[in-house]
């Protein structure tokens, strides 16, 4: 379904786009879709498409970067954008200066888990306009243990939205609220500034829409000289599949929005159009049709069975029928269950993959690698800290045996402390020198002591200046130097060629959100302040 405001019989959105880029005018072209990876697939195909395959100017964005770009003045304004991370930790600090009830018993701290469900459900009011008075309303309506989570939400709700203002940092939904408080006349002078030559703004993928969404939709159709159509997946006759964006539907004919008719629609083919007009609508009564689209059944008795035969298939399909790896899908019901079996399946079969699940940092090993580095000094040579930074390819430093180190903490009991470590070491050097050969002990030969010694020493050297106090600016500075002191930029960009990307994105975004956090830290607290 095509939906705009201006007036015509009906158009191809496929070829109109093709007009622009054959006559060289897609800079006048705005393309707004549902996610980053949809806007990296347009632009390898915009770019294709163009003659000679190149494009002076695009203009693709999501909703999220639209509406910052039109809302701040300027990129360094946008960056006040707040991330996943320091919103978790402004959200930690909300509960814990919230009169709570409900969570009260949570004595350690609210569990990440909880945390991170909470924040999600705090997203989704912001990205939808609602506000703490309205959950506090709605509140009353509840009773017992619910009625006391409702109005403890709602008072964290209210303490997050002081810390983002205090800080002066926002999320999509404060961008949304801000930027439908512009007048008519300044929103249409902020969207020419920004996109002085866009005379087509093209709405595409999305199947559903927040209530903010489609006012800031409806804003824009409003500008002068300016045609914009919202490729909408819906259609009204098969309410067993479609029922769930009715409101939508409605709110946008609410606001003067009408269905054009796509002219595209001929190609859709009759497998699709069948999928559309009747999935889950079948009944007894109906005939039987031979599908176009041939379906097979394959089973596996587990998981990566399935996922197996389901290689074995693609990869027969590539050989056999020479079929296009890019033009294969796989839809899973939740991809993060099989994520990480697809990757080595896969790999294994040679098949190359494109995910749709996020990569965790907790998964990166460059970046747990960091982290536990970092930790070695936090808590104090902690055994186990040790390990975990040292073994593995990211940490390289002179020849420090990770080995030796696990048999002289195992043989001498030492779990923690840098001064223990060197205390207990010279303890058994000197007993060995003072014992008879024939003494019983369950001492190590001495060199073993002696290397262990001097490889915790290496580590001290390694970490010594995080163990002072210092500015945020000098710690933030001292980690990024750190970084490129062990040579982890050139080990990234060297790694096997499929996890250069994941690791490369995973310390980038190390490195960003800390950036991040240690610049709230210094609004918060002045960059003079000490932290240790």
């Amino acid at each position: 379904m095509i939906l705009s405001k201006t007036k015509i019989d009906g158009i191809d959105p496929d070829l109109l786009l093709d007009e622009y880029i054959q006559q060289k005018k897609l800079n006048q072209v705005l393309i707004i879709v549902p996610t980053n990876r949809k806007i990296r697939y347009l632009k390898r195909e915009l770019i294709t498409a163009s003659p000679n395959k190149a494009v002076s100017r695009m203009h693709l964005y999501t909703l999220s970067t639209y509406t910052s770009k039109l809302f701040f003045e300027n990129d360094l304004k946008r960056n006040k954008i707040l991330g996943e991370a320091s919103g978790a930790v402004l959200l930690n600090r909300a509960f814990a200066e919230t009169d709570l009830k409900y969570f009260s018993s949570y004595i350690d701290g609210i569990p990440r888990g909880t945390l991170d469900r909470i924040k999600n459900v705090i997203n989704k009011y912001k990205l939808n306009g609602v506000i703490p008075e309205q959950l506090i309303q709605e509140s009353l309506k509840l009773t017992g243990s619910e009625k006391l989570k409702a109005v403890d939400i709602a008072n964290v709700y209210s303490k997050y939205l002081e810390l983002c203002v205090s800080l002066n940092v926002y999320e999509d939904g404060d961008v949304y609220s801000g930027l439908l408080k512009f007048d008519s006349n300044k929103f249409a002078e902020r969207f020419r500034t920004c996109f002085p030559e866009v005379n087509l703004v093209m709405v595409n993928g999305f199947d559903e829409f927040t209530i903010p969404e489609i006012e800031i939709i409806n804003y824009t159709t409003n500008i002068k000289d300016l045609k914009l159509y919202v490729l909408f997946d819906y259609y009204n006759y098969n309410p067993s599949l479609f029922s769930h964006l009715d409101e939508c539907y409605k709110n946008f004919s609410a606001r003067g929005f009408f269905e054009i008719k796509d002219t595209s629609q001929t190609g859709f083919t009759f497998f699709r159009q069948g999928l559309r007009e009747k999935l889950f609508t079948l009944n007894d009564t109906n005939q039987n049709i031979k599908s176009e689209v041939e379906v097979i059944k394959i089973t596996g008795q587990t998981p990566e069975d399935e996922i197996t035969l389901i290689a074995k298939e693609i990869k027969s399909l590539i050989l056999n029928h020479k079929a296009d790896v890019g033009s294969i899908a796989v839809a899973f019901n939740l991809i993060s269950d099989h994520s990480d079996l697809i990757r080595d399946v896969f790999t294994r079969y040679g098949i190359p993959f494109n995910l749709t699940d996020r990569f965790s940092l907790s998964e990166s090993q460059p970046v747990i690698a960091l982290i536990n580095l970092l930790e070695i000094s936090e808590n104090n040579f902690y055994y186990k800290n040790i390990f975990r930074a040292l073994t593995g390819r990211w940490i390289k430093n002179g020849e420090i045996d990770v080995s030796n180190l696990l048999r002289v903490s195992s043989n001498l009991k030492i779990i923690s402390g840098y001064n223990n470590w060197i205390d207990m070491i010279d303890r058994a050097l000197e007993e060995i020198k003072l014992s008879e050969e024939d003494d019983e002990n369950n001492f190590l030969p001495a060199g073993f002591y002696t290397k262990a010694k001097k490889d915790i020493e290496k580590i001290y050297e390694l970490v010594k200046t995080f163990r002072d106090k210092k500015t945020i600016s000098e710690f933030k500075s001292d980690f990024k130097q750190l970084v490129f002191d062990l040579g982890i930029p050139e080990r990234l960009v060297n790694d096997h060629p499929g996890s250069v990307e994941k690791n490369v994105k995973a310390v980038t975004t190390l490195l960003q959100t800390s950036d991040e956090l240690f610049g709230l830290l210094s609004q918060e607290l002045g960059d003079s302040k000490n932290i240790h």
